[in-house]
């Protein structure tokens, strides 16, 4: 069929300039073009058949290699957490143990430290209540014998306002009288 409407054996394309060579061309609709589009385009086909088939097989192999070497590493980090988690707790037993010896003989040192402290502290304590005990004692004789002192010398006083009240009371009824009012 040609561009212009009307059939004919060739397509005649108005843009390109008609040459003896062009008439050697075979035109779209001749059979054996068709049958050589039909083969090309099978081949084309076929091809991206076996390309798409050659990469679903590599990626299934890919897949499965990753797969064996993630199972491998899980493997591995099992093992490693496994045998690192017997070392940590073989650490920490051993520690704990440790810890508990070197506790157990510092409540032993202090419970001696303790009693010895103790012991000095009950002796000064008693020391020193015998010592105020009897400082106490001497000071209540002497503030006795202080008071017995104190006391004589106001009975001394109060003997001595009783005769100055009565000298006092002789001079004012010489002076002025036996009645002053």
């Amino acid at each position: 069929m040609s561009l212009d409407g009307g059939a004919s054996s060739a397509v005649s394309l108005a843009f390109l300039p008609e040459t003896n060579e062009d008439r050697d061309v075979l035109g779209l609709n001749e059979p054996q073009v068709w049958t050589l589009i039909g083969v090309f385009g099978t081949a084309m086909f076929g091809l991206v058949a076996l390309v798409l088939t050659s990469i679903r097989g590599q990626f299934a192999g890919m897949r499965s290699e990753i797969a064996t070497e993630f199972r491998s590493f899980r493997n591995e980090m099992t093992t490693e957490l496994g045998s690192t988690r017997g070392e940590s707790n073989s650490s920490i037993g051993s520690l704990r143990s440790d810890m508990t010896g070197q506790v157990e003989l510092l409540r032993s040192d202090m419970t001696g430290q303790v009693e010895l402290l103790r012991s000095e502290m009950t002796s000064q304590v008693g020391s020193l209540r015998s010592e105020m005990t009897s400082q106490v004692g001497s000071l209540r004789t002497e503030m006795v014998a202080g008071f017995a002192v104190l006391g004589s010398r106001i009975d001394s006083l109060d003997n001595r306002m009783d005769h100055l009240d009565r000298d006092v009371q002789l001079l004012m009824n010489r002076e002025f009288g036996e009645n002053r009012g």
